[in-house]
């Protein structure tokens, strides 16, 4: 016999015939209990872990924005640092090129720079007084050659030559028109080599009469 027909023979003997469908109501009951109960707590279980999940997901978008904004504002302070360091070094430039020009511009001989590659002259005030060119201020450049002959010119920019490939000073004679004068004057001029920023130029200064470059030689 199995142990089911046993179960049921015995209840029988006990309680009759009508204990045993008491009994099997009840045990079914109770299983149809456990069930339910089994089935609540799988339902919660459920219910919970889609709870977490959600607020994993939520937890995990919250993080990626906040990496996205922290890229975002990386990117800006990155982009702000070049701005700053754009504007420090073009504010640095414009003080030494109005360094330059003040510089220059007190000396009270005739003085200038030449642009080898760009062949442009900057001249000082008192160049321009002397030698009558023509120009708005000292960065406004000027081509001295186009007004001169041909054979002057390019002796100019001969010395100019001799002078970088020596790369010292050096002094030379050229001739200039000047103010109030007529035809050419001889006048010593001494050149020296420059490099900035990988261009070559030629910073020059002319002597006038008794008058060195602002010293007086007279006596």
């Amino acid at each position: 016999m199995d142990t089911l027909t046993i179960v049921t023979s015995a209840i029988t003997a006990i309680f009759g015939a009508g204990g045993v469908g008491a009994y099997f109501k009840y045990a079914n009951n109770k299983i149809a209990t456990i069930a339910e109960q089994q089935a609540q707590f799988t339902a919660q279980l459920i219910e919970e872990t889609s709870t977490l999940r959600e607020a994993i997901t939520a937890r995990d978008s919250h993080i990626i924005k906040l990496q996205a904004e922290v890229r975002t504002l990386t990117n800006k302070v990155s982009k702000l640092s070049d701005h700053l360091d754009d504007y420090e070094s073009r504010v640095m430039e414009f003080d030494a090129k109005d360094l330059i020009e003040e510089i220059l511009n007190s000396l009270d001989f005739p003085a200038w720079v030449h642009s080898i590659e760009e062949n442009r002259w900057y001249v000082n005030d008192t160049y321009a007084e002397v030698f009558s060119c023509l120009r708005r201020e000292f960065w406004t450049p000027v081509n001295v050659l186009a007004s001169i002959p041909s054979g002057l010119a390019s002796k100019y920019i001969s010395n100019n030559i001799k002078c970088l490939d020596s790369n010292s000073g050096i002094v030379f004679e050229e001739e200039f028109v000047c103010e109030g004068m007529d035809g050419y004057k001889v006048v010593p001029v001494a050149k020296y080599p420059l490099t900035a920023g990988g261009r070559k130029y030629v910073f020059g200064c002319a002597k006038l009469g008794h008058d060195l470059w602002g010293q007086d030689i007279s006596s």
